[in-house]
Formats: structure tokens, sequence, C-alpha cells
């Protein structure tokens, strides 16, 4: 419920949504990998921290990848006395970015497809 003297939502969209950011911000951080047949979308970010850890982050549908964008910058880079990380976001299926494995419901083999994800970035060991 919108408070008294709120804009419209649908105005807001209009006046503030910036698409062409979203786009170009995704075009720079985004990849795609085929693994075992299936195009995986993700969002991958390195650290400039030489300590810096793997992370992966991930969430169900029908969430996004997109929904970590704004988190990314402040976990690869943060301030000194903080931890860093490689922050590596896949996009489970759904609107946006679509993974269609073969055999829905199969939970572990989604995990096996970040695991080999994380195993082709480079990845051995990693935080989830």
């Amino acid at each position: 419920m919108r408070a008294p003297g709120d804009a419209e939502p649908s105005r807001s969209w209009l006046a503030q949504y910036d698409r062409r950011r979203l786009e170009a911000e995704l075009k720079r951080r985004g990849r795609c990998r085929n693994i075992a047949g299936v195009e995986v979308n993700f969002l991958h970010v390195r650290s400039p921290r030489a300590d810096a850890r793997p992370l992966l982050m991930t969430r169900g549908w029908p969430g996004s990848a997109m929904e970590f964008l704004d988190a990314l910058d402040d976990l690869s880079d943060p301030p000194p006395g903080q931890p860093a990380f490689h922050v590596v976001a896949p996009s489970p299926s759904g609107p946006g970015f679509p993974f269609l494995p073969a055999e829905p419901g199969r939970e572990d083999r989604i995990a096996g497809t970040w695991a080999e994800l994380m195993s082709r970035l480079g990845y051995q060991r990693f935080l989830a």
C-alpha cells in the first residue's frame, strides 16, 4: 500500500528507471558458459585484492542474479580491514537469464553445474 502523496509506481518506472544503464552493467559483468549442454548465464566480478576468496551467490526462481548488482562492488573491493571476494552469481531458470536443465527438479544437478562453473573459472574451493 502506498503512502499518501507517493507517486504512482508506473510514473516512477517511467521517470527513474534506466534500462540502458542496467543493460550496460550486465554486458560488462555478465558471462555465459555451456556446461553439459546448458547455457549458464552469470555475473562475475574479480576482486583487485590478493587476499580475496571466491564466493558463489545464488538464489532460487523467480529471483535473478541481477538482484546482487548493488552488492558486487562492496563485496569485491571493500574498505581496508573487510574481507574481499571474487563474486560469481549464476542465474537460475526463469525470466532474465534462462537456465533450463534437461531434467527439472534435480537440485543435485544444479549444484554440480555451479561447481563445474566455479572450476572452469579457476576456483577449486569457494564459499557459497
